[in-house]
C-alpha cells in the first residue's frame, strides 16, 4: 500500500512540474507604424522623456524613440516554458551634428536610408562591434527613413 501511494504521489507530483510554466513580464513599446519593441523587466527598463524622444534605458542598451512616433507603451506577461526567452535588442540611433551613429546592431547588418520619395540614398554595413556612421552634411534639408533589422526611424535634417 505504501509503494502504491508513494507512485501516486510521485505521478501528481510530475504532472504539476511537466505543466508548469513561468510567467515573464515585460514592457511594450508600441509605434505608430504597427511595429513594437519589447523589454524584459528583469532587465529594469527605465522611461525618460525629454519633450522630443521616448528613451528606454535598460542594464544592457538604451534605445531613443521620437516621441511623436511611439503610439503608447504597456506591459505584458507571456508564459515561458522549456524554451529559454529569445530578447532582440534594438539598435541605438544617435546623431552628433551631421553624423547618424547606430550602436548595438547586430555585425555585418545593413541600415538603409531613404528620402521621402522611397529612393535609396545610402546603405551601410556595422562593423564587428555592431556599430556605425551615416554622414548626411551632403544632404539637403528634408525628411530621411533609417532603416534597420528590427526598427525604423525617422529623421529631419
Amino acid at each position: 500500500m505504501k509503494k502504491f501511494t508513494l507512485a501516486a504521489v510521485l505521478v501528481l507530483l510530475s504532472a504539476t512540474a511537466i505543466n508548469a510554466t513561468e510567467v515573464a513580464y515585460r514592457l511594450l513599446i508600441w509605434m505608430d507604424s504597427g511595429a513594437q519593441s519589447a523589454y524584459a523587466l528583469s532587465t529594469k527598463p527605465k522611461v525618460t522623456y525629454d519633450g522630443t524622444f521616448l528613451t528606454v534605458s535598460t542594464t544592457s542598451v538604451s534605445t531613443q524613440y521620437p516621441a511623436e512616433d511611439v503610439w503608447k507603451f504597456t506591459l505584458d506577461n507571456i508564459e515561458i516554458s522549456g524554451i529559454e526567452e529569445i530578447l532582440n535588442e534594438v539598435p541605438t540611433m544617435r546623431i552628433v551634428g551631421d553624423v547618424v551613429m547606430f550602436t548595438g546592431c547586430r555585425p555585418g547588418s545593413e541600415v538603409r536610408m531613404f528620402n521621402v520619395n522611397g529612393q535609396s540614398l545610402a546603405v551601410e554595413q556595422a562593423d564587428v562591434d555592431g556599430a556605425l556612421q551615416i554622414n548626411i552634411s551632403h544632404l539637403p534639408h528634408g525628411i530621411y527613413v533609417l532603416s534597420t533589422e528590427s526598427i525604423t526611424y525617422k529623421i529631419i535634417k
